[in-house]
């Protein structure tokens, strides 16, 4: 039944509530508070409650009248397995529009402003030379995934998971196809598109690419023990206990 004197943002909140699909409803408790405090009836600071007589019931409105916000959210955490950083080396191949060393010299810069905080200053300092390098050193250039790779993470850190979600799954994709499906970079870039979705509210995506980032890497630790753990021949013990 609808209500004409409803406003419409709490319409639509009361609509997002009873969306089906439990990702289009509000992330939170909180989100539900703050889209409903403009609706909330003023009162003055001077006016306190009045104290209540012996047996009284509490005031019902009070909470509408003086309500209290949910605790805040504290924002999760990123990842702590971050991609360690590798440095540029400095290339010999001409840049159009750079100077010599300038890729090397930007990806320290970066490193620096990552280190000290400045997440978006060193994304800066990245964009500036990740355009123009691709094309005089290839797409999947050593020195440009690893540009990459830095901008990734630094998004990742400044809170823009928008932007580091096809930033990260673009680069599992270059690093299984350059050293396989078990490489430890391309799992933890993985890894960080399922926190990504995580942070954009797509808690379906991310606990499917979660499980499978878990698989995997249980999956590439169980073969490499293996492989450590080869049976000397005629050590009959020691095969059976990996079979």
């Amino acid at each position: 039944m609808h209500r004409p004197d409803l406003s419409a943002n709490l319409d639509r909140l009361v609509t997002d509530l009873l969306a089906k699909d439990s990702e289009a409803r509000p992330v939170s408790a909180q989100e539900v508070y703050d889209r409903l405090v403009p609706h909330f009836p003023q009162t003055g600071p001077a006016t306190p409650d009045k104290p209540l007589p012996p047996g009284a019931l509490p005031d019902p409105t009070r909470p509408y009248r003086r309500p209290m916000a949910p605790r805040p959210k504290t924002p999760a955490p990123a990842p702590i397995q971050l991609l360690p950083p590798t440095p540029v080396e400095p290339t010999g191949n001409v840049i159009p529009g750079m100077a010599p060393g300038e890729l090397a010299e930007a990806d320290r810069h970066a490193q620096e402003l990552i280190d000290e905080g400045r997440f978006a200053q060193a994304v800066g300092v990245l964009d500036d030379v990740i355009y123009p390098a691709p094309a005089a050193l290839g797409s999947e250039s050593a020195q440009v995934v690893e540009l990459l790779l830095l901008r990734a993470t630094a998004l990742l850190l400044s809170d823009d998971a928008g932007r580091a979600l096809p930033e990260f799954t673009a680069l599992v994709g270059v690093l299984e196809r350059q050293a396989g499906r078990d490489d430890e970079r391309a799992l933890l870039c993985h890894q960080q598109t399922a926190y990504c979705l995580a942070q954009l509210g797509e808690t379906t995506r991310a606990l499917h690419t979660a499980e499978e980032v878990l698989t995997r890497d249980q999956s590439r630790r169980r073969r490499a023990l293996r492989r450590r753990a080869r049976p000397v021949p005629g050590d009959c013990h020691v095969a059976a206990a990996l079979r």
